[in-house]
Formats: structure tokens, C-alpha cells, sequence
């Protein structure tokens, strides 16, 4: 994916959140928040009710984390190729793994808005709960993604099993979680 590319995803990425927000704060804020349910409900049926599909893009940015924490090419280090070549190659690595770790962190915060929209849609608050417990463990696992992404710069072994527990743990509160 080229720069700009990602760069305008990005943009449309924030303007649909934007956009989700906005309809959030309507329903919360106005006296007779119909319209902006309604708007909402538009909004959500122009989605496929396929929830493979987030799941679907969530797993190839996982995919591509993975290809990107791959030490199999780093293995003999120095002994086949010059330092500065080994750094080189592990720096873009890195900006592989950056970006794919970026969008994968988007498509799971959607897919995590998704539920809160729908909680709200449907005034049913009852996994309140399991939202905020599974809010505290995306933080959490994105935390490890950002370790993952240090141990591999340090060249300190366990970037590809921590990335792993991280996106498992995101990937069953995003889109596994009970109800």
C-alpha cells in the first residue's frame, strides 16, 4: 500500500468515525434524537449484515503483522549479508509492521464501535459491562502489539508470540465477545 493510499484511508477512516460520533451525540444530546436513530439505522443497512467481512480485513492486517515480524529472513544475520543491508530490511519491517498494525487497530476499534452503536440503536444496555472489560483488554492487547513492535527492533525474540496473544486477545473482544 503506497503512502498516499494509506494516508486516504486513514482520512476516510476518521471521517466515518467523525460522522459515527456525530449521530452518537445527537441520539445522547437532543430532545427528540428520532431523526438521528433513523439516520443511523441508513447508516448501518448500507453495511453488510456479513460480520466475516470486518472480520475478514481485520485478519489480512493481521496477516501482513505477522509477514512483517518474520525473523526467518534475519536468521543468519551478518554471516550472508552486510549490517547496514540486515538494519535496512528490519527498518522497513517495522514500517511494514506500523502500518498493518495501524489499520488492523482501526478495523477493531470499528468493529468495537459497531457494538456501542448497536447497544445504543437498541437501547439495550445490558453488555455495558462486557463493553468496558473488553475496552481495558484492547488497551491492553495494543499495548503488547507496541511491545511486539520493540522487541522485534531490539532483535529480542518473542516479537511473533506476543503479537499473536495481542491480536487474539483483540480479535475475541472485537468480534467473539459474549453478548
Amino acid at each position: 500500500m503506497h503512502d498516499n493510499d494509506f494516508e486516504e484511508f486513514i482520512r476516510q477512516e476518521i471521517a466515518a468515525n467523525r460522522t459515527l460520533g456525530s449521530l452518537m451525540a445527537r441520539i445522547f444530546e437532543e430532545e427528540n434524537p428520532d431523526e438521528a436513530r433513523e439516520l443511523l439505522r441508513q447508516l448501518a443497512s448500507k453495511w453488510d449484515d456479513d460480520d466475516s467481512t470486518g472480520s475478514a480485513e481485520a485478519f489480512r492486517f493481521y496477516r501482513g503483522m505477522r509477514d512483517a515480524l518474520d525473523e526467518e529472513p534475519f536468521r543468519w544475520g551478518s554471516m550472508v549479508e552486510p549490517v547496514a543491508n540486515v538494519k535496512q530490511r528490519r527498518m522497513a519491517c517495522l514500517t511494514q509492521y506500523r502500518r498493518h498494525r495501524q489499520l488492523f487497530g482501526l478495523e477493531i476499534k470499528l468493529a468495537h464501535k459497531v457494538q456501542r452503536s448497536a447497544m445504543a440503536v437498541e437501547s439495550d444496555w445490558s453488555g455495558a459491562e462486557q463493553y468496558v472489560r473488553d475496552a481495558a483488554l484492547m488497551a491492553k492487547a495494543s499495548a503488547m502489539l507496541l511491545l511486539a513492535e520493540w522487541l522485534f527492533r531490539l532483535n529480542l525474540p518473542g516479537a511473533l508470540d506476543v503479537c499473536d496473544a495481542a491480536a487474539f486477545e483483540l480479535f475475541h473482544s472485537a468480534y467473539f465477545a459474549e453478548a
